[in-house]
This record gives C-alpha cells, sequence and structure tokens, in this order.
C-alpha cells in the first residue's frame, strides 16, 4: 500500500511539474521545456494561456516542441510566429500605434484587444457557436475552461466547454480572424 502511495504521489508531482500557468516563472519554464535559444529574444509564459488573464506586450505563449510563438509583441500586435522558417501572421495590427494595449481571453470565448483603460478595441467571437453559450468550467487541475493552448504544430487552440462538452477550437478555423 505504502508503495502504491509513494507511486501516485510521484505520478502527481510529475504532472503538476507539466501544469504551466499563465504568468509563471519564466526561468523555471525554460528548463523545464527545454526551450532552446530560437526563444531568448522572447517573454515565454508557457504553451497555455487563461481566460481573465492579461498578455501584454512582450509576452507569448511558446509551443516547447518546436519554434512557434503566439502572443503581444513590443509594436502591440496579436501575432503567431514560425521561428524556423520566419512566417508570421498578424491578428490585431494596432495600425493607431495605441501604447499599453494588451490581448484578453474573456470568460466566453471572445478573443479582445483591450486599451490601457480596460475599454474593447478589437473584438473576435467563435463563428460557428455564436448561438452557444462557452461556459466555465474547471477542465484541468489548475486550468478552467476556457483557455488557449498553442500546441507543438504551432496551432492555437481555445479549449472551452460548448453545450456541456469539452472542445478543442482551432482559433484560425473558429474566429473571424
Amino acid at each position: 500500500m505504502a508503495a502504491v502511495i509513494v507511486v501516485l504521489a510521484a505520478v502527481v508531482n510529475l504532472v503538476s511539474a507539466f501544469d504551466i500557468t499563465a504568468g509563471g516563472n519564466v526561468d523555471e519554464e525554460r528548463k523545464l521545456f527545454n526551450y532552446g535559444s530560437q526563444f531568448d529574444e522572447y517573454n515565454c509564459i508557457g504553451e497555455r494561456w487563461n481566460h481573465q488573464t492579461p498578455m501584454y506586450a512582450g509576452e507569448y505563449m511558446c509551443s516547447y516542441k518546436n519554434s512557434y510563438i503566439w502572443g503581444m509583441n513590443d509594436k502591440g500586435q496579436l501575432i503567431w510566429k514560425n521561428l524556423k522558417n520566419g512566417d508570421k501572421y498578424v491578428y490585431f495590427n494596432n495600425s493607431d500605434k495605441k501604447d499599453g494595449v494588451y490581448f484578453w481571453l474573456s470568460i466566453d470565448g471572445k478573443l479582445k484587444i483591450k486599451d490601457k483603460s480596460g475599454n474593447t478595441i478589437w473584438q473576435k467571437k467563435l463563428k460557428h457557436y455564436s448561438h452557444r453559450k462557452i461556459g466555465y468550467r474547471k477542465c484541468l487541475p489548475k486550468w478552467a475552461c476556457p483557455y488557449l493552448h498553442l500546441h507543438g504544430d504551432g496551432v492555437n487552440v481555445l479549449n472551452a466547454y460548448v453545450r456541456g462538452e469539452w472542445e478543442e477550437l482551432n482559433i484560425d478555423n473558429h474566429f473571424n480572424v
């Protein structure tokens, strides 16, 4: 019995070690996931981003398996980038060059850019699920849906409960971006 408890404790510790949360310790995450030198100029927070958590300029989700980033650059643009080949997609351009803008994933699953006063200046909602309500629910031990997850293949998905079922929705396919 004691051996089973020790094994279970070790599994819980291992799972907890890989449960990276927004706002975590960047140095610890880089050691844990062995972020390569291609990420040196980026503030990699982890590969997941929780709802109702501001993402400021210079903060990124980074896929630890490959060389992808998704986040706010120093120009206030919301971007996805492949660091291996340089491919880049801009979701929000910040053409007005507003200072202090930040990304916000709302509790109902909307992608938003807010100004420094907290006013929404850009917003995208799910196009195929607009009639469905996105629900708040505990998904993983330290993650409540909805949250974003940048996968190792560069795909960013919204993990959300839609009508009571957990769904992973590719943001490029399910939002009007």
